[in-house]
């Protein structure tokens, strides 16, 4: 941001006159943004520029001497004013990562895992998810009734209405840990910056983190498939869209994971333990190439 101001000498009296006096309030008195550079720059001159910039500066002392403004002549090259924009670009950019780097919630992590599995691996979040799974041809607990009398075409209904949950879970258990991840680093990060909030690049993490979901919990659908017999069902067929018949379903669903549970919980936070180390290190040397450029950057002519 720029104010323009002229000095003029009139009868060997020295007046300083403002370009725009009502761009005096939103240059001088409102807030800035940690990285933008504020230049008073003056036209005119009294006797040589320093003399002048120092009556300059006499006038707006209280500003200048808050470090947040800079006072440059137009007979001065803006080579000054560019290395003071790049030193405090680099200065903000640095204290983001640093604060990124700290607000990674490494202590947090099997806290965040035990909440995202309590969410998401609870019976009723089962049963909901078992009644809204759509099988092709047949739809799900909010349609008609769909009765099956065969026996094999039965149990193919209940091992995909199984896997499709098992689908359902993981996406699930995914969004859930990674909502929990943003809510714990947003939180200090606006302790610190007021218009920061982190959209996560979590396209790598994302991928690698479901197939380890996938790994945990595609084995328990081929488990709990158990063998559906019943004279009943195979003489007035069983309807598959009943929500009673789904939740049953859903409740063999959680007993496998019940029992499977701590060892979710355990790899998940295992490998989001890993992530998040290796992205505190490369935090760290950005972080460290920052310091390094800045001082280059310091030490120039």
């Amino acid at each position: 941001m720029v104010f323009e101001v002229i000095v003029m000498n009139e009868d060997n009296e020295v007046f300083i006159y403002e370009k725009d006096p009502e761009y005096w309030s939103a240059f001088f008195e409102e807030k800035q943004k940690e990285n933008l550079v504020k230049v008073i720059l003056i036209e005119g001159i009294w006797q040589n520029v320093s003399t002048t910039k120092e009556k300059v500066y006499q006038k707006y002392q209280k500003y200048i001497d808050s470090g947040k403004f800079h006072l440059h002549h137009e007979s001065e090259q803006y080579s000054e004013i560019a290395k003071i924009s790049a030193l405090q670009s680099i200065k903000v950019c640095k204290q983001y990562v640093e604060s990124v780097r700290a607000s990674i919630p490494l202590d947090n992590i099997d806290d965040i895992v035990r909440k995202s599995t309590d969410r998401t691996l609870t019976e009723e979040r089962i049963k909901e998810m078992c009644c809204n799974t759509y099988i092709d041809g047949v739809g799900t607990a909010n349609d008609d009734p769909y009765f099956v009398r065969f026996f094999f075409t039965l149990n193919r209904i209940k091992g995909e209405i199984k896997q499709k949950t098992i689908e359902s879970m993981k996406e699930r258990l995914q969004s859930e840990l990674f909502v929990e991840i943003t809510r714990h680093i947003n939180l200090e990060l606006q302790r610190k910056f007021e218009f920061a909030t982190v959209s996560l690049a979590i396209h790598q993490i994302s991928g690698m983190l479901l197939v380890l979901i996938a790994s945990l919990l595609n084995p328990i659908a081929g488990a709990a498939v158990a063998v559906v017999t019943g004279l009943v069902s195979l003489v007035i067929g069983q309807d598959v869209n009943s929500r009673r018949w789904r939740e049953k379903i859903a409740m063999e669903i959680s007993h496998e994971i019940s029992k499977q549970r701590v060892q979710i919980s355990k790899k998940v936070s295992s490998y989001l333990w890993t992530i998040f180390h290796e992205t505190s290190d490369n935090l760290k040397n950005v972080s460290e190439y920052l310091e390094d450029y800045n001082r280059r950057i310091a030490y120039t002519n």
